[in-house]
């Protein structure tokens, strides 16, 4: 992947991290509401740092079940998005090589959707229930579109197999 790509990539993670915490902090204070983040600043001191640093934040609700995860370690940074039962929901994953994906899953936790970009190569996964891939679209580096439909089985039923960039690649910080 090319430098400007890796920076591109990087940087549209950090625009939608920011506008998810940005968001989740708007519905959060709707529901402490002004009277209770006025008396917690009037504790606190109502200075706000410039820069808040941490290699994990955790977004909880007002019963304190974990709702959202952005975390950064040695193996890339992701965003874990998660129900009212714990399960993850979304997904946003990127590699320090600058791959990356964003995964969608059921109410099971199991993956149907996967949007990745890897080593210059886009693609497009949607899984059945079992998360068998059923469907997968690819562009090459080389930018030549691929398309393969499978059946239940994983047998291509529309043209030669593909491998999907961004699958299993990445991770998703549990709470």
């Amino acid at each position: 992947m090319s430098k400007v790509n890796r920076v591109v990539a990087i940087a549209v993670f950090l625009v939608v991290a920011v506008a998810a915490l940005a968001c989740a902090a708007e519905v959060v204070r709707a529901k402490i509401g002004a009277k209770i983040g006025a008396k917690i600043g009037a504790k606190i001191g109502a200075k706000v740092p410039e820069v808040v640093r941490a290699q994990r934040f955790e977004l909880v609700d007002s019963g304190g079940s974990v709702c959202a995860v952005i975390a950064a370690d040695a193996d890339g940074a992701g965003l874990g998005l998660f129900d009212e039962d714990g399960t993850v929901r979304a997904g946003l994953m990127l590699e320090p090589d600058g791959n990356g994906a964003l995964a969608v899953y059921d109410e099971h936790g199991k993956c149907r959707v996967v949007l990745g970009l890897a080593d210059d190569e886009a693609g497009l996964a949607l899984s059945d229930g079992a998360e068998r891939d059923r469907v997968l679209v690819r562009v090459g580096s080389d930018g030549a579109p691929e398309l393969l439909l499978m059946n239940e089985h994983g047998i291509g039923i529309s043209s030669p197999p593909l491998t999907m960039p961004g699958r299993g690649q990445g991770f998703i910080p549990r709470p």
